[in-house]
């Protein structure tokens, strides 16, 4: 990877640092754990009563944006004063990510093994897709219908989810270096546009694919679909780490909040 990602802002203090990165220790941004809360509320109404919360799993969608968001954000601050590596990226994320995934599937297979033996057989492929991050497209090719496997008894049917996750991490650090190249050579406005760009053309891939009759588990595993979500968080995490976000109650903040409301709708 480029040496541009490693070298910002050498001369810095502590302080300075504080100030760039516009978030004081232990802080956290205002909002997300409610989103987070009203995100899982609406998936487990749905797993529970989907008949009477049928849209609740559109909290997903809104978890996969917050993901974006909060990557974005982080990666943008860190680099700004000298923080940022390829390697460190990859080693923080590992130790949040696949030491507990490791852990959770060990205690999940021990479990099985002792109350359900006969469930087993055959689960070694689902499990390899889940370690390596692709279970999303181990389940598309097994045309397994996510509405349909809410009752299956599979523990590991939502692990779709951290497969988009595992995949969007993996070239997150080659779009990030995009954008800082773009800032670079022309403006972080650029960049941005680039980043919403790549957003808008993931939003049309469904309606270019489908096709009348056709399982929609595709469209709601696939990582190329679900790509929107994230990047548009991406979008807005790099927009609010650059410090250009109008605030709520401006002529300019409110335009900017309907038209991104709209976009997630």
């Amino acid at each position: 990877m480029p040496p541009e990602l490693e070298e910002p802002h050498q001369g810095l203090g502590s302080r300075q640092k504080k100030r760039i990165i516009g978030v004081k220790p232990g802080q956290f941004v205002k909002g997300l754990d409610g989103l987070k809360g009203l995100a899982i509320l609406g998936v487990t109404i749905f797993h529970l009563f989907p008949h009477a919360a049928s849209g609740g799993f559109m909290g997903v969608s809104l978890f996969f944006v917050l993901s974006g968001y909060l990557l974005a954000f982080t990666t943008n601050q860190q680099w700004k004063v000298g923080n940022y590596s390829i390697s460190k990226f990859f080693q923080r994320r590992a130790e949040r990510i696949l030491i507990p995934l490791v852990l959770m599937v060990t205690v999940i297979l021990g479990l099985w093994h002792i109350l359900l033996p006969e469930k087993l057989a055959g689960i070694r492929p689902e499990v390899i897709s889940i370690l390596l991050g692709y279970n999303n497209w181990w389940q598309i090719a097994q045309n397994a219908d996510y509405f349909t496997r809410l009752v299956n008894t599979s523990p590991f049917t939502h692990m779709w989810f951290l497969g988009v996750e595992i995949q969007y991490i993996v070239i997150w650090p080659i779009l990030f270096w995009i954008y800082t190249a773009l800032k670079r050579q022309w403006s972080y406005t650029i960049g941005l546009v680039w980043m919403l760009v790549l957003a808008l053309g993931s939003s049309v891939i469904m309606p270019l694919l489908y096709t009348e009759g056709m399982d929609v588990s595709r469209f709601y595993y696939g990582t190329d679909t679900r790509l929107f979500a994230l990047l548009l968080g991406a979008f807005l995490g790099l927009h609010r780490s650059e410090q250009k976000l109008y605030p709520l109650g401006t002529m300019k903040g409110n335009v900017i909040s309907s038209v991104l409301l709209l976009a997630g709708i």
